[in-house]
Order: structure tokens, then C-alpha cells, then sequence
């Protein structure tokens, strides 16, 4: 029996690799042991695999000394900075106020908050733009990765690295595929969710092999990142695997007797709206005022962003007007209960759109221009609309909202569009088929087709 494949699983954030367990188990299933990168004492490895003993965590020297990190910081931040400066990416007014930011915060700017807009609202012609781009990539591959990351790695005798992404800011993906590389070691690396390649930094180091979800974060890899495409994967989103075993689990429980129809509003992170809840009120006001009963009358069910954000002070008013469901970031059952118990969902800008496409739920948003800056100000936010190919069904303002509300409710949209958009988004190889297999498949046939390249050459 040949000896087991070592992998080195980095995440960024690091709690990422705890959300995906499914790949993790198939990697397990076909012969690899697994080192989870940890973070400042916490544990990345999936609860689900805590007691196995092929799975262990270690902590890496990602850090720098202090001097060091603040100089890789500002020219870190400026990288992610001008990267929204690219004509290609002109609709991304908030990632690239939002990068603005960060970059007079690393340079120690006395009034950052003021100079942000100023410095977003820049413009570099398309010639200088990939001057400094290009000026920006050779610092940093001159840039050595921190001091003991290399020989750290070097120590655990791995066979290959798997870089779970959210592409984040400042993340350590980097200075961890400059190690591998320069230890021959192969890297592979899965994008997290839909909007990573198109709002986040950058993979200016990268990766050997690329999996994305769909053909559109293809695109958005070779155009944004420069990524060869016969070094991206398109396998789908295999942190919707769980979310799609519940929803058969609560599609065999009966459904709860309703009067009225059910309109559930997932909130969305505090990038697309800073107090999302006074936008939800106002929304909650609309709907009471409605002229069609049917939207009037309805149930309504508020799901807070489970990450906080904006929501996470908030408590509701003393009224009966809507309920609360408390949410977690990590829940694909009760997700899942909600969705099915929905006749209807509204959200301005979120993944959780998609999990509703995915139980079949239509999505009804509506423009909340300046209160909702990561909403109109950021690329991905156009994938989802009806009017791009999507399933969101959009309207301008509040009034129109209410009246398509309507007629969404008494059955007027288009419920094969939302599955046909589903699988060509998630599950491209099929609505029935999980990713997860397809993506622990794809990181062992890289690592042994290189092994075996190896061989040949030796």
C-alpha cells in the first residue's frame, strides 16, 4: 500500500476549513492525512474529524517582526488598493473606498476616515494603471515570505498545500504559496464563495491549480487574475453540500398549516450595509402600507446576518409586526426550514440568495442606494439579477418592490429558472451530484500527476 498523501489545508480566514467537512472526509476516504494550519491557539479542524488520528493542527510563523510588517502591510494594501483602480472593475465603488481606507490606515494617516473618498475617487488611465501593477507584482515576488515559515513547512514532510480562500485581504495565501513553491510542493486552491475573485485581493502569487464554482468565476479568473484557464477547475461550491442534505431532511417533514403568506428577509453583512436594520424597517413600513392585501397581510420573518455586522446590536421594536429567527453562521438546517417555510424571499445582497434559488424560493430585492453602498457597489452584485441571466427579481425602489412582492406571492415567477441557475452557479456537474468528492478528487490527482512527473524526470 503506497504511503498516505500529506496535505497542509491553510485557510483564510483560518475558521474557513471548519465549514467544509465534506471535502475533508473524502480527502480522508481516499489516503490522505491532513495538517490544519492554526491560528493564535484556535483549532481550524472540522469537529466532524477532531478525533481522527490522521488529522492534526499546527501553528506556522506567518507573522513578521514589527518593522517588517508594517512596510509588507502598506504594500500589501496598496496592491489591494490599486486593483480597484483597474478600468475592469470601475462598478466596485465600495471595495475600492472601502481599500482606500486600509491603505491610509497602514501609511498612518491622521484623518483617514476624510481622505478615504477623496483618494477612491481617482481614476488611473488603463496604460498606468498596469504600470503600477505590474511594479506592485515585482515587488512583492521580491518580497521573502516571514522568517522560519520555510523551514517550519519544510519540517512537516508534506506531499502538497490546499489553500481554502475567501481571496481575503490581507490574508497569509502569499507568503504560503511562495514556501510551497519553493519546496517543489504542489499548491491547489478553492475559492470560498461567489463574490471572492471579483471583491477581495488579488491572487497575485498563485496558486498551481484553481477551483471555482461556475463558468463565471472562471472568467473572472483568467480577465481579473491572469490565471491560465487550463489551470482553473470549474467543479461547483462544495460548502453547499451540507445545505442540500437538509433540505431533503425538512422536505419530508410536513409543512406547517399557513393563512397567510410568508416573506422571509435574510439580512446581509455589514460590507453591503452598515444599519441594515433601519433599511429593514422602512422595508417592514412598505409592506404594511401595501395596497394588495395579500402583501400586506403577510407573515414576515426576519433572519439578522448571521455574522452580526450591522444586525448585531440590534433589537426589534415592541411591536408584532414581524418575527425575529435568530441565526448562526454555521446552520444549514434551520436555513433550510426557513427557506421551505417561505413563500417568498428579500434580501438586497447576499449568498443566501442562492440557498433560496436552491429550495426553489423566489428572491425579490430592491435598491437601497446610499444606505446600502456594498450593494449597487460591488460587481457581483449584477451575477444574481433576472435582467443578467440571474433569478433576483429587481426593482428600483420601494414602490415597484411592493408591487412585484405581489405578485410573486400569488405564484407569478419562473420556479425552473431558479434551479437551472442553481446548478449552472453550485452544482455544475448536477443538481444531484455533491462537490465535495469531485474537489478531494481533483487535489489528489494534481499532487500524484506531479509526483509522477517527478519520477519521470528523475
Amino acid at each position: 500500500m503506497p504511503d498516505p498523501t500529506r496535505i497542509l489545508v491553510t485557510s483564510s480566514p483560518w475558521s474557513l476549513s471548519r465549514f467544509i467537512p465534506t471535502v475533508f472526509r473524502e480527502l480522508l476516504v481516499l489516503g490522505a492525512d491532513l495538517v490544519f494550519r492554526a491560528e493564535s491557539g484556535n483549532d481550524p479542524v472540522p469537529a466532524e474529524l477532531g478525533s481522527d488520528p490522521r488529522v492534526v493542527a499546527v501553528e506556522l510563523p506567518v507573522g513578521r517582526r514589527p518593522a517588517a510588517a508594517d512596510s509588507v502591510r502598506l504594500l500589501r494594501r496598496l496592491t489591494d488598493f490599486n486593483r480597484f483602480l483597474d478600468p475592469a472593475l470601475a462598478e466596485s465603488s465600495w471595495a475600492r473606498r472601502r481599500t482606500a481606507l486600509r491603505v491610509l490606515a497602514a501609511a498612518g494617516h491622521p484623518e483617514a476616515q476624510a481622505a478615504a473618498d477623496d483618494l477612491a475617487s481617482q481614476q488611473l488611465s488603463p496604460q498606468v494603471h498596469t504600470v503600477l501593477t505590474s511594479a506592485l507584482n515585482e515587488l512583492e515576488q521580491r518580497l521573502p515570505p516571514p522568517e522560519g515559515l520555510l523551514e517550519t513547512v519544510e519540517c512537516l514532510n508534506l506531499d502538497a498545500v490546499l489553500l481554502v480562500s475567501r481571496c481575503s485581504l490581507g490574508g497569509a495565501e502569499r507568503d504560503v504559496i511562495k514556501v510551497a513553491r519553493a519546496l517543489g510542493l504542489p499548491t491547489t486552491m478553492l475559492v470560498w464563495s461567489w463574490d471572492n475573485l471579483s471583491s477581495k485581493a488579488l491572487l497575485n502569487e498563485q496558486p498551481d491549480r484553481l477551483l471555482v464554482w461556475n463558468e463565471r468565476q472562471l472568467e473572472e479568473a483568467v480577465r481579473l487574475h491572469g490565471f491560465p484557464p487550463e489551470h482553473v477547475l470549474v467543479l461547483g461550491a462544495p460548502n453547499f453540500d451540507r445545505f442540500f442534505d437538509e433540505l431533503e431532511v425538512q422536505r419530508m417533514r410536513p409543512a406547517p398549516a399557513r393563512e397567510r403568506k410568508t416573506i422571509l428577509y435574510l439580512g446581509s453583512s455589514k460590507n453591503v450595509a452598515k444599519s441594515e436594520p433601519d433599511v429593514f424597517l422602512d422595508w417592514v413600513a412598505a409592506v404594511r402600507s401595501a395596497e394588495d392585501a395579500v402583501v400586506r397581510d403577510a407573515r414576515i420573518v426576519v433572519r439578522p446576518y448571521p455574522g452580526g455586522g450591522g444586525w448585531r446590536r440590534w433589537r426589534p421594536p415592541g411591536s408584532e409586526e414581524f418575527e425575529v429567527e435568530p441565526a448562526r453562521k454555521l446552520e444549514p438546517d434551520r436555513l433550510a426550514a426557513l427557506l421551505l417555510d417561505a413563500d417568498a424571499v428579500v434580501a438586497l445582497n447576499t449568498s443566501a440568495e442562492l440557498e433560496a434559488a436552491l429550495a426553489g424560493r423566489p428572491v425579490v430585492t430592491f435598491r437601497a442606494g446610499e444606505r446600502a453602498p456594498g450593494q449597487e457597489g460591488s460587481v457581483h452584485f449584477e451575477y444574481l439579477l433576472e435582467q443578467h441571466g440571474g433569478f433576483v427579481i429587481d426593482s428600483l425602489d420601494l414602490d415597484e418592490h411592493v408591487g412585484k412582492l405581489g405578485r410573486v406571492l400569488r405564484g407569478a415567477f419562473d420556479s425552473r429558472r431558479l434551479l437551472e441557475f442553481g446548478e449552472s452557479f453550485v452544482r455544475p456537474g448536477g443538481l444531484e451530484r455533491p462537490v465535495s468528492p469531485r474537489v478531494a478528487a481533483a487535489v489528489l490527482e494534481h499532487v500524484r500527476r506531479e509526483a509522477r512527473a517527478d519520477l519521470v524526470v528523475g
